[in-house]
């Protein structure tokens, strides 16, 4: 073919002689075989590739059904079999352990229950008053650590360095730091501090710290830190005679209190923050789903409708917005009054019951002992009261997430108040436990 289609078409239309008109109707068919070719190719293959989509489906089909008669939870026959979650669940024994930090020993693999209950944040410290002011803070978000025995995530470490005694201390990575310098404090024992994280939610929760020299030949006395909440350092305690030549590299381990680890053990973590919809006082969260519900809410009370003289105070009440729980001690915290269930008491004080929040204020801070004395001070010190719901509000927080357990141990922590873990036991561990029991009985195995 040495004509395109089209030239040929045209060569026909104008052919004088007869062979002309026999080449071109040659070429012309010639192009009409090739075309009737690459079609029936072309239709091959989708006839091919339909028929495969047709059998992966079949397969797909088949598997499904298969497994549907292999696999039954419900049923104990000869034919069929439990599926593993299944058997764990009938084999292991359950966990469910509250805490914060929870450690426990489940099955590696396994899918974690985690729920997290967080109260409300008062700053300061001793009782409420007008004298000690404790403003109360809500929540935007809660984290849930999930990680081995190390709790230390070395990925929050500061890169800090401190100069104590004649030291340079620098965090090299993974949690460990080089000490260089000669020892200047006049005596042998002393501490400072070498590691700064941004890793607050480990404060306050009673963990150990633990330290390696992984370099050098000094010996070190052990390690402390997070010893409250808002404490993010790690200090060193040691023995060095003055003027002693440090060079020595120490590898940082944080554990729950009643783990010691016999050397160092790698961060193995996972955190979920479970951001909430809207900032919130105090509630409960499933870790994994982010549902959860509301149980407490903020009246902030800057005016009263009445008040009434009783002694050295001025008692009024407010109507809450919404319905709070029965009188009892616990109930409600506010920023400037302690609480105090007693209707009758002449106590500068307060309470929520129900519909109503009860406010005692002593007369001795009132211009007048009246109600515009009292909504004249309240205006000037708005009431910031904190209470538990009657009934909890459903909320859905996000950036929960599916919670494996690790093989061997796993801590669970939060900046919330507490977490409540389920799961089911390892049976290698339990049948260490039990061992251990029988050894301390003084029987054998």
């Amino acid at each position: 073919m040495n004509k395109t289609f089209q030239e040929v078409i045209a060569d026909i239309r104008t052919a004088i002689y007869g062979r002309e008109v026999r080449e071109d109707i040659a070429q012309g068919m010639e192009y009409v075989e090739t075309f009737a070719a690459t079609a029936t190719q072309k239709a091959s293959a989708a006839a091919d590739s339909a028929t495969k989509a047709e059998q992966a489906a079949q397969r797909a089909e088949d598997a499904a059904t298969a497994a549907s008669t292999i696999i039954d939870d419900t049923a104990i026959t000869p034919e069929k079999t439990w599926s593993s979650l299944r058997i764990l669940d009938t084999l292991c024994p359950p966990i469910k352990a509250t805490g914060n930090p929870v450690v426990c020993y489940p099955v590696a693999g396994y899918p974690l229950g985690v729920a997290v209950d967080f109260a409300p944040i008062q700053e300061g410290e001793r009782v409420p008053s007008p004298e000690n002011i404790r403003p109360i803070k809500a929540r935007e978000s809660v984290d849930v650590l999930r990680c081995g025995v190390n709790v230390l995530d070395p990925h929050l470490i500061e890169d800090a360095v401190f100069k104590p005694y004649g030291l340079t201390i620098t965090h090299i990575g993974g949690g460990k730091v080089y000490i260089e310098g000669v020892f200047t404090k006049a005596t042998p024992e002393g501490s400072f501090v070498i590691l700064r994280t941004k890793q607050h939610i480990l404060g306050g929760r009673g963990l150990k710290a633990h330290a390696f020299v992984t370099k050098g030949n000094l010996k070190v006395i052990g390690a402390y830190g997070f010893r409250n909440v808002g404490e993010n350092v790690i200090a060193l305690l040691v023995d060095w005679a003055p003027g002693t030549a440090i060079d020595i590299e120490v590898q940082i381990v944080v554990t729950p209190k009643d783990i010691t680890p016999i050397a160092f053990t790698p961060y193995t973590g996972q955190t979920a923050t479970l951001t909430l919809p809207a900032p919130c006082y105090g509630g409960e969260l499933d870790a994994v789903t982010g549902e959860g519900q509301e149980t407490w809410a903020l009246a902030t009370i800057t005016k009263v409708t009445s008040a009434t003289e009783i002694g050295t105070t001025m008692r009024a009440s407010v109507v809450l917005s919404l319905l709070a729980k029965t009188a009892r001690t616990g109930n409600a915290i506010s920023n400037y009054l302690p609480e105090k269930v007693d209707f009758a008491a002449d106590y500068e004080s307060f309470y929520t019951n129900q519909s109503l929040c009860y406010i005692k204020l002593a007369k001795s801070r009132l211009k007048t002992a009246t109600l515009e004395g009292v909504n004249e001070y309240l205006a000037a010190h708005p009431l910031q009261v904190v209470y538990k719901l009657a009934t909890p509000t459903p909320i859905r927080a996000t950036g929960g997430k599916p919670i494996s357990a690790l093989a061997g141990t796993n801590t669970l922590l939060t900046d919330g108040d507490s977490l409540t873990v389920t799961g089911r036991e390892d049976p290698a561990h339990e049948m260490q436990q039990l061992r251990a029991a029988v050894v301390a009985l003084g029987g054998t195995i």
